[in-house]
């Protein structure tokens, strides 16, 4: 990750800043649950000036799932 962005951690909240001049984004922000090590948020920042913020809740991890969800039609 170092290597595509400047990291800077504050708290529970990451926030990544694309080294690369001719990224759409100008920076991305990943908000971490403390008790559990997993992304909370992530909120983008495009150059645009916009923002999204995506939020994730009752989260659970080393599901199993059936292929054919991944298959297209």
């Amino acid at each position: 990750m170092t290597r595509e962005f400047r990291v800077s951690e504050k708290n529970e909240t990451l926030t990544l800043i694309p080294k690369n001049k001719s990224s759409l984004m100008k920076q991305i922000v990943l908000t971490i649950d403390p008790r559990t090590s997993l992304v909370r948020e992530v909120t983008l920042f495009p150059k645009s000036g916009n923002h999204s913020l995506y939020e994730f809740s009752n989260t659970k991890t080393n599901q199993s799932y059936d292929d054919k969800i991944f298959h297209a039609p």
